[in-house]
């Protein structure tokens, strides 16, 4: 990882310049992260090479109390992990449903049933569980299962994916459970389509998914189709000196934006001290 010093000697040998120059072509550094964000984000073949991690920037889905739409607050996504919004539409972002909640007395046992109003599961979607108490008979707390879907408002749980398609359902047995439980989504990531404005236009429903479409209205992004959740993002970042990818190309191209800043810059630089 470069230094700003370090980088201030490399630019002031690049424009033939002394050393006793160094710290006033470090002022030069911040202008020249951004000028290459923003060029590099319009790559397709570097763009991932300064892209958030999807693992980690997230932001929560809620429900605004002013007008009941639902929308994400981006201000951690580009304060905290500086992404770009005026670069979104180069990276991906993800919709993650919101886990869903039963207790013992959704648990149909006769049938091998959990009651899920609502759902939006599909039938050999990967699936995990948590509770505040037990869990049904011959169901574990974070072991990956796969859902049968019975109807819009029921499922039941196969250990394996191709015992989902054959509807072989895990027994129950005699117990419910005890206390509140959560389903949770594993893999469901489904990607947003992102609209610049409200009025850019709609996307039709496709089946068996809806289109999840979002808009951005200052730094919340509006959501149709969803009711919670969280999104993930994949989006172009703006870079400090300690996120820069380590990567001897992207540094040739850090100093090419450094020498033209330096060319357009005003040529009276101040020795250092």
């Amino acid at each position: 990882m470069l230094t700003a010093p370090e980088l201030g000697l490399l630019l002031a040998k690049r424009v033939k310049l002394g050393p006793e120059y160094t710290l006033s072509l470090q002022t030069l550094i911040p202008a020249a992260l951004a000028n290459l964000a923003r060029n590099v984000a319009k790559d397709p073949q570097r763009r991932n090479m300064l892209m958030t991690d999807a693992e980690i920037v997230t932001a929560d889905v809620e429900q605004s109390v002013l007008d009941g739409r639902y929308r994400a607050n981006l201000f951690n996504v580009l304060t905290t992990y500086q992404a770009m919004i005026k670069t979104l539409r180069y990276g991906t972002i993800w919709h993650v449903p919101a886990s869903v909640g039963f207790t013992s007395s959704d648990v149909i046992t006769v049938t091998n049933e959990i009651i899920v109003t609502g759902h939006s599961f599909t039938t050999g979607q990967r699936i995990r569980f948590t509770t505040t108490g037990t869990l049904p008979d011959n169901i574990t707390a974070g072991v990956i299962y796969f859902a049968i879907v019975r109807d819009a408002d029921t499922i039941a749980v196969a250990a394996t994916y191709q015992d989902a398609i054959d509807d072989a359902a895990i027994s129950f047995d005699m117990s419910a459970g005890t206390g509140s439980s959560l389903i949770h989504f594993v893999d469901g990531w489904q990607e947003v389509q992102w609209l610049q404005s409200p009025t850019q236009g709609t996307v039709e429903p496709c089946g068996p998914f809806e289109f999840v479409t979002a808009y951005l209205i200052g730094d919340k992004m509006y959501l149709n189709n969803v009711t919670g959740g969280s999104l993930r993002f994949a989006v172009p970042y703006l870079p400090t000196l300690e996120t820069f990818p380590n990567d001897e190309d992207l540094t040739q191209d850090l100093l090419d934006e450094l020498v033209a800043l330096y060319l357009t810059a005003d040529p009276a630089l101040e020795k250092d001290a």
